[in-house]
């Protein structure tokens, strides 16, 4: 039994006649997968991720950060690889031509070569408490929920701030794995820091070797769009968002006559430049929720807008004739906590500590801090911190515990803390004067936040269990009926709540026989024949 075909050729056309007269001429029976290589990666990119789709039931797995191997490389591992000439390129051009106006058919399912897809509308509410929307009438989330999914919350994950968790919204991995760990850009070699807007400008920072779905979903053949999201201005392996708009400097996020913009700008790209996936990110009730503490009547005000804007946005779905093509995922970062003013944590006046000792430090941001000791004085900072404040928690690195899935990057310095629900760190001075912050345990209940879905694709009325948001990056893709990159979540854990539960696949008619060939919801699958495989399944980056 043929187990692997790998098919080389420098040209994307030439590879992509050759794939098909491939599985005209080969019985799809004898082969268990088959990879199309170029030793140039774009083109070994673009190949993988459009053409291969409708083979890859075993791990596509020659193609590292770097692009594919030497094809030398390939041969010692004793896969076949086969190398197209000239006269045999224009044989199975000429056959692939004729089978692909003959008898090449497509099946409900397949991907958008053969067929439309569903396109896909994810809106981020930043800083949406799981239940901000319950002591108040919000009666557009609420029709949300009845004809479509709600989740009673959703954990984010940990450190529980805007970019990182939005990152990993977008990669369906954890921090540790996916390496944006804060809303900050920093250097500790040289201290310098820059703050969130400046971050988001920082393609080094997001760049991690992890692809949001964005960079996946375009490799993939599809037209997608940003607006105002995290990671959105960002490039990724030399590949930007093709449709993009990011905010201003200095912008105002509360203004509801922009927010209607934003959404008539998004239905344009939906309806006019027939867009697959777009990504929309509202400021709020973050902001106000800093600023006036999530208790208040100006939060609830807040949410009275963002109920508004549910109804508008689906309003001009409606308007649009897109309700049966498009699927609406409403969700956000974090939740929100009223903060503590009373005995709080001041490193400046721990007994026996000193910012002398410190040659990097990333405090007064909320609950969260990255110490890096100057060399020498780690154990020596530990010992004056560790029992420094009932509220405050201090690990070394190696130490933090594992239920974060945060501390294993290296980026990560080696003292990390953590203060308890309602507590800010503060450094040297006193300069956090908020009401309401985030930043603290994914566990506690008030950093919980929503998940609402309504579509075609999404079962009307139903009320799900809590789940982690590191789940929804599968989900996402299984919507788009592409690929997903290696991720840390599941689609077991949404895939209840779906109207149709089937894996996406092409199906290739030859003179040989029929088969349909089924794509992993969860990525690349992993095939008990290969053992050496780089890229397990599940795959967790390393530093």
């Amino acid at each position: 039994m043929l187990q692997r075909v790998i098919l080389s050729s420098e040209d994307p056309g030439i590879s992509r006649s050759l794939f098909w007269a491939c599985l005209a001429i080969i019985p799809p029976s004898v082969i268990d997968w088959v990879i199309m290589c170029s030793l140039n990666p774009v083109i070994a990119r673009t190949l993988n991720s459009r053409f291969i789709l409708g083979c890859a039931t075993g791990p596509v797995n020659c193609l590292g950060k770097d692009g594919p191997p030497d094809i030398r490389t390939i041969k010692c591992h004793g896969e076949k690889v086969w190398k197209i000439g000239k006269k045999m390129f224009v044989f199975l051009a000429f056959l692939s031509t004729l089978l692909s106006l003959t008898v090449c058919a497509p099946l409900q399912g397949t991907p958008q070569e053969t067929r439309s897809r569903n396109k896909l509308l994810l809106v981020s509410f930043d800083g949406f408490r799981w239940n901000y929307d319950q002591d108040l009438d919000t009666p557009n989330l609420e029709a949300m929920a009845r004809d479509g999914v709600k989740a009673r919350y959703l954990t984010p994950p940990f450190v529980t701030q805007t970019s990182p968790s939005h990152f990993t919204l977008l990669t369906g991995k954890y921090m540790e794995n996916h390496g944006v760990i804060h809303n900050m850009w920093f250097n500790t070699s040289t201290g310098q820091k820059l703050p969130y807007y400046h971050t988001q400008r920082r393609s080094d920072w997001w760049d991690n070797g992890s692809l949001p779905i964005w960079i996946t979903a375009q490799r993939q053949g599809l037209k997608v769009a940003s607006l105002f999201f995290p990671g959105g201005n960002a490039t990724y392996q030399g590949e930007e968002v093709n449709v993009k708009k990011v905010e201003k400097l200095l912008h105002k996020y509360d203004n509801e006559t922009e927010w209607r913009q934003n959404v008539d700008t998004v239905m344009k790209w939906f309806h006019e430049d027939d867009l697959d996936f777009v990504s929309l990110y509202f400021g709020e009730p973050d902001s106000t929720g800093h600023r006036y503490g999530p208790e208040s009547q100006q939060r609830k005000d807040m949410i009275r807008q963002v109920d508004r804007t549910v109804g508008y946005l689906r309003q001009r779905i409606a308007e649009h004739g897109m309700n049966s093509v498009l699927n609406l995922v409403i969700t956000s970062d974090h939740g929100m906590e009223t903060v503590i003013k009373k005995d709080e944590i001041h490193l400046l006046k721990v007994a026996n500590f000193s910012f002398q000792d410190i040659q990097f430090e990333l405090v007064d941001y909320g609950p969260q801090g990255l110490l890096l000791p100057k060399p020498g004085k780690l154990e020596q900072v530990y010992e004056a911190l560790k029992n420094a404040h009932p509220k405050l928690h201090v690990y070394k690195k190696e130490e933090f515990p594992k239920r974060f899935h945060y501390a294993n990057h290296i980026r990560v310095t080696p003292l990390v803390l953590y203060s308890d629900t309602g507590y800010v760190i503060h450094g040297r001075v006193k300069v956090q004067f908020n009401k309401g912050e985030h930043g603290f345990d994914n566990e506690d209940m008030n950093m919980k936040t929503i998940f609402r879905a309504v579509g075609p694709a999404f079962k009307q009325g139903l009320e799900v269990e809590p789940f982690e948001s590191v789940n929804i990056y599968a989900l996402l893709c299984k919507l788009l009926n592409i690929i997903p990159e290696p991720h840390d979540g599941s689609l077991e854990v949404t895939r209840h709540m779906l109207v149709k539960d089937s894996d996406a696949g092409y199906v290739f008619k030859s003179y040989f026989k029929e088969a349909r060939v089924p794509i992993s919801p969860e990525g690349v699958r992993r095939s008990k024949k290969l053992e050496h495989s780089s890229i397990p399944y599940n795959y967790r980056e390393k530093p």
